[in-house]
């Protein structure tokens, strides 16, 4: 059981882009056809500054609102949490609106404003190839 939690990213260079920015503006508010539009086209949006990243695998854990928590600070840096193991030395932020979750079944649930939203894309919690490429070249702020 593992949940694997991934954060939206901007790069300088990407906020220098008025469609970058407005994209980015729409994923942090949970637009759930702008979250798939990214995820459909990663190298294209990587290129133009705005990628998801690959933060933490929650292990021994299969409820979202759980990995929420666990990838949050509350009382210190998440990163130190049980369970909680990191996929990046970029520094950390807690998970927020506009950030998705994958579980073992490949269910891919968007942090929402209350709660989480079910997205239909297939993925599984392991490293999708061409995303994970993309994401891990891209500058991050």
């Amino acid at each position: 059981m593992t949940i694997r939690v991934y954060h939206l990213c901007m790069s300088p260079a990407g906020a220098e882009n008025e469609l970058t920015r407005d994209m980015y503006f729409r994923l942090t508010r949970a637009d759930r056809s702008s979250v798939e539009q990214v995820l459909a086209a990663p190298h294209e949006w990587t290129e133009l500054g705005l990628s998801y990243q690959a933060v933490a695998d929650v292990n021994y854990c299969d409820d979202p609102e759980e990995a929420y928590a666990k990838t949050n600070h509350i009382e210190w840096d998440w990163g130190r949490n049980r369970g909680v193991h990191l996929l990046t030395s970029n520094p950390r932020r807690s998970t927020s609106v506009g950030d998705y979750m994958v579980g073992d079944d490949g269910a891919v649930l968007l942090v929402d404003r209350c709660g989480f939203t079910k997205l239909d894309l297939g993925m599984s919690n392991q490293p999708r190839q061409d995303y994970e490429e993309a994401a891990m070249n891209a500058p991050h702020v």
